[in-house]
């Protein structure tokens, strides 16, 4: 059976006007996806060219309930969660070529540290997810 990797993953336009969560299985092809001319509708109107945040799940249902919780948030606590995790709004896939593994299980030191992602991660207890 093959293994995934499932990450949910918050995008912004170049004004950071814009926020867009979503989960994909393979992220860089994705947003290669998202930011092409081709990209017709809500892609193509708000021009999602900028990784804000991703994490790494290797089950799909907590990959998913990460999304949905992301989801559900308002903006100003997307924005309090991106400035804790990513203060400066960089681009996270501009240094990609820094980190060529990105499908690699998380590091212990980097942006896949699973302390550094403690308060997002989701607790699952018989199938359902609850806050931590």
């Amino acid at each position: 059976m093959r293994s995934y990797d499932y990450r949910p993953y918050i995008l912004t336009n170049k004004h950071c006007t814009t926020l867009y969560v979503g989960i994909t299985n393979n992220l860089r092809p994705r947003l290669s996806q998202d930011r092409g001319p081709e990209t017709e509708g809500f892609t193509k109107r708000y021009r999602w060219n900028r990784l804000m945040w991703f994490e790494q799940f290797r089950n799909v249902n907590h990959a998913i309930a990460c999304e949905k919780k992301l989801k559900g948030w308002r903006r100003s606590q997307k924005n309090a969660f991106i400035e804790r995790t990513n203060p400066r709004w960089l681009d996270w896939s501009d240094d990609w070529e820094q980190y060529p593994n990105i499908y690699d299980p998380p590091r212990a030191n980097g942006r896949n540290n699973q302390r550094f992602f403690a308060p997002l991660r989701m607790t699952v207890r018989n199938g359902s997810s609850v806050r931590p």
